[in-house]
């Protein structure tokens, strides 16, 4: 077997790790995790006391995850918030981090909406008129956003329709 890495968190309860939980007659002992991303052979187990990312090989470190928070259309729910929470825990385990917010509007950026129906507008630092919630992952995380952080189906329509005024389609169906 393959050398145990170090704890990535403190050994101590009280020093940043909750305490195990006790009781009289018996103490609970850390369940063991299993990995089945960096054996050798698919499908076959490989038994860890680490998370995951500690235990398995680099290809599992070098592999980008998606999470992706979805609530409709409806406001207000908290989607851009709980992103923005969920991405602040990932980044204080050592993960690098980014978030990308995706809107459904046909406008290609909020910064003609109406606020009293949009909300307010987040200004990027490469002058990008976007949504608030980026402004909540900036606060969040410590990755600057940018242009590219937000997507409204009107940028990606305008894309498409000058694609295909410029002949990129070969005369095909879009």
């Amino acid at each position: 077997p393959a050398p145990v890495p170090p704890r990535p968190w403190p050994a101590k309860a009280g020093a940043g790790w909750p305490a195990r939980i006790s009781s009289p007659s018996r103490s609970r002992t850390r369940r063991p995790r299993w990995c089945w991303s960096c054996s050798a052979e698919p499908g076959a187990l490989v038994q860890s006391e680490f998370p995951t990312t500690a235990a398995c090989s680099g290809l599992l470190q070098d592999m980008t995850k998606y999470v992706f928070v979805t609530g409709g259309v409806v406001s207000s729910l908290g989607k851009g918030i709980a992103s923005a929470s969920l991405a602040a825990i990932l980044e204080s385990r050592g993960l690098k981090v980014t978030l990308i917010k995706l809107d459904p509007y046909i406008n290609v950026d909020p910064g003609t909406m109406s606020p009293f129906q949009h909300g307010e507008v987040f200004v990027t630092d490469d002058g990008a008129e976007t949504d608030l919630d980026l402004g909540h992952y900036e606060r969040f995380i410590t990755t600057r956003m940018k242009k590219a952080n937000n997507f409204t189906t009107g940028q990606i329509y305008k894309t498409v329709l000058e694609k295909e005024r410029r002949g990129d389609y070969l005369g095909k169906t879009v």
